[in-house]
C-alpha cells in the first residue's frame, strides 16, 4: 500500500510566442502580469523573463501570427501548488481568445511547471504520451531530471531540445529547489 500525499510545489512558467508588430515585449509583460494578478497573484506578481530566438516551430506559428515573432519564457519566482495547472491553462487560452486579431492569435501562451524532477507543459491536445488532468487539459512530460540536468524526451517539442533553453530551465530549477534545501 502506498502513502498518498500531496506533491512538492513547483515553479510555474509561461512560454509565450508573440507577434512583435502587435506587442512590444514590455507591453506584453505588463498585460500578462495584470491579467494574472487577480486569479494567480503569487505566480506572476514577480517574475523573471528569459528571451530566446531559437524556435524551430516558428514557421508553424508564423502562418497564423505573422513572420515577426518573438519568444519569451516567464518564470514565477515562488513555488506553487501543482493543482492549479489546469486553471492556469484555461486562463491562458482565454487570454489568447480575447486578443485575437482577424480571428488569428497575437500570442501563444503555454503554461507549465518545473519541479525538482521534471518539466511539464499543459496542453489541450490529447496524445499517447499525455496524461489527462481535468477540464480538457492534458499534462505533457517534456523533461526529466537526471545526471544533474534536465533531459529532453523523444516527444519533446524541438524548441525545448535546444541546449540554451535546457540550461535556462536548469538554472530556474537550481535557484528554486537548491535554496530550499540549504
Amino acid at each position: 500500500m502506498s502513502d498518498l500525499k500531496n506533491p512538492d510545489q513547483a515553479v510555474f512558467f509561461l512560454s509565450c510566442l508573440y507577434d512583435s508588430n502587435t506587442w512590444s515585449e514590455q507591453e506584453l509583460l505588463s498585460y500578462i502580469k495584470e491579467s494574472f494578478k487577480e486569479k494567480f497573484p503569487a505566480y506572476f506578481e514577480s517574475f523573471t523573463t528569459y528571451k530566446n530566438h531559437f524556435f524551430p516551430m516558428k514557421d508553424y506559428y508564423s502562418k497564423e501570427m505573422g513572420p515577426d515573432l518573438s519568444r519569451l519564457f516567464i518564470f514565477s519566482t515562488s513555488l506553487n501548488d501543482l493543482t492549479s495547472l489546469v486553471s492556469l491553462k484555461i486562463k491562458c487560452d482565454s487570454l489568447e481568445r480575447q486578443n485575437l486579431k482577424k480571428e488569428a492569435r497575437t500570442f501563444n501562451l503555454d503554461p507549465g511547471y518545473i519541479s525538482s524532477s521534471q518539466m511539464v507543459l499543459a496542453t489541450g491536445k490529447p496524445y499517447s504520451h499525455r496524461i489527462y488532468l481535468d477540464q480538457g487539459v492534458y499534462g505533457e512530460l517534456c523533461y526529466q531530471y537526471e545526471a544533474k540536468s534536465f533531459k529532453k524526451l523523444p516527444w519533446s517539442y524541438p524548441d525545448y531540445g535546444h541546449d540554451e533553453i535546457i540550461q535556462a530551465f536548469n538554472i530556474i530549477r537550481e535557484i528554486n529547489f537548491f535554496k530550499k534545501n540549504l
